[in-house]
């Protein structure tokens, strides 16, 4: 069971993610945050010491695990290359809808960080990002993939799976898993290499 500290700290980092989602960081205030979780400011101070800090463990978080569940979807689809990417798309998909909040907050905070901070969370999604592009590569090596401009291509995948934090809801015409499988079929057909079809001499 988690302790005292624990717990009212998980509660911070709630009304953290619910207040700065619905009123954006700079409108979001500590004194707000202690209200929402009732209890003093004092107490705020105690686990977060400034609302930088509040957001960069947002940022933290989140990233970090979005990394760990997109780096286990992946491993456990094997090599080919349109196995991992459809794992890396899934992962992605799911982790936005579920954790819409805090994804939200991650994908259009960064701007508010101090330089120093953003470069450090710009760094964390380099990394994060490299796995996707490490996927197209080995799909382009492989002949899997036809041979675009990745960066573009990236960008475009991950733009597109980003927007799910934004419109989601879970009493939606189609499930999770439902949207997920599209947005990988939409994103493969644009890059996976079709067969060539002959046809018969004439």
């Amino acid at each position: 069971m988690a302790g005292t500290g624990t717990a009212t700290s998980e509660l911070i980092y709630e009304a953290i993610v619910t207040l700065m989602y619905e009123r954006g960081y700079h409108d979001t205030s500590l004194r707000e945050v202690a209200r929402k979780v009732g209890i003093q400011v004092a107490s705020v101070y105690y686990h977060f010491p400034s609302k930088e800090a509040m957001l960069m463990e947002v940022m933290s978080r989140t990233t970090r695990d979005l990394t760990r569940r997109t780096e286990a979807e992946v491993a456990a689809a094997g090599a080919d290359p349109v196995a991992r990417l459809t794992a890396a798309v899934h992962a992605h998909v799911t982790f936005h809808a579920e954790r819409r909040k805090e994804a939200f907050l991650a994908d259009t905070e960064l701007r508010s960080l101090q330089p120093e901070q953003r470069t450090l969370v710009a760094g964390w999604r380099d990394r994060y990002e490299a796995a996707f592009s490490a996927i197209l590569q080995q799909g382009f090596e492989s002949g899997r993939f036809r041979r675009i401009d990745q960066r573009l291509a990236l960008n475009a995948l991950l733009g597109m799976c980003n927007e799910v934090a934004a419109w989601y809801r879970p009493s939606g015409r189609l499930t999770l898993d439902q949207i997920a499988s599209t947005y990988a079929d939409l994103f493969l057909n644009g890059v996976e290499m079709q067969p060539v079809v002959i046809g018969p001499e004439r």
